[in-house]
């Protein structure tokens, strides 16, 4: 029988290329109730252990969510799998110039792909494609993200 863990949390797990013995995971946790602020300062702190080596395990526990950037490298666009115990993994690809259509006229305008991949035994697909779209709207709006 498979267990299932319910997470009163989002643990934000981002996927760290470490030189090339691979990759870690580690966790920003309770992320779901920091500023983008604090979640940039602890991105910073959990991803410099993770590089560093000296990180403790539970740096690399309780990831609910992971976040993977392969535009870093290049990578115009992918699919991620979902770690094993995790709900979801968005995968970023590279931001680069693109023509596309603004108000019915060609525009050059910076765009990335974004792909979400989950486990719907425990994910609804409809929840993680409003999410997209909010993301989206977020992404796009300069007044869509609180700072502090």
């Amino acid at each position: 029988a498979q267990v299932y863990v319910y997470h009163p949390h989002v643990g934000m797990g981002m996927a760290v290329a470490v030189g090339d013995d691979g990759l870690v995971v580690p966790v920003v946790q309770v992320s779901d109730e920091k500023t983008l602020a604090e979640l940039a300062a602890e991105r910073s702190r959990v991803t410099e252990l993770a590089l560093s080596g000296r990180a403790r395990p539970e740096v690399f526990e309780g990831g609910t969510f992971t976040i993977s950037n392969l535009g870093t490298v290049d990578v115009d666009q992918f699919r991620a799998i979902v770690m094993p115990g995790q709900a979801a993994i968005l995968a970023l690809g590279a931001v680069k110039d693109q023509v596309v259509a603004v108000q019915g006229q060609p525009a050059v305008r910076p765009m990335m792909a974004m792909t979400i991949s989950l486990d719907h035994r425990v994910v609804d697909g409809m929840a993680a494609a409003k999410f997209m779209r909010d993301l989206v709207i977020r992404l796009e709006s300069p007044s869509g993200w609180t700072l502090y």
